[in-house]
């Protein structure tokens, strides 16, 4: 089955290839990621349609993918490892965030998933 799921993300200035303060370059910094999430799509065979948006001035991006899993239960997970392997090759790093662990199923309001 197929899953269209977004993702709102904000971004601060702390350092790295995403952090200068002007809009013209996390313009670029947004352009990075959708190139990567393009690659992406090329290289897996169930990663379809990327979509990625930028408010620059706010610095914040939604990233919306189509993943092709079993159940949504399958796909959360996938997409934000798919999306944060897209963040890392664009220059920005995660830190040592911890892996995605859902305290319950994915529903509205939390991870968005649609049947695509």
């Amino acid at each position: 089955m197929k899953y269209h799921i977004a993702m709102a993300l904000s971004f601060t200035a702390a350092g790295g290839l995403a952090a200068s303060g002007t809009p013209e370059s996390f313009d670029a910094f947004v352009d990075r990621v959708a190139d990567e999430l393009f690659d992406l799509e090329a290289a897996m065979g169930n990663v379809h349609d990327p979509g990625v948006a930028g408010r620059l001035t706010d610095r914040r991006m939604s990233i919306t993918l189509v993943i092709e899993a079993r159940t949504p239960e399958d796909g959360a997970p996938f997409f934000l490892t798919t999306v944060r392997t897209a963040l890392h090759a664009a220059g920005a790093g995660t830190g040592n965030r911890p892996a995605f662990e859902p305290a319950q199923a994915p529903a509205a309001g939390g991870v968005e998933l649609t049947a695509a």
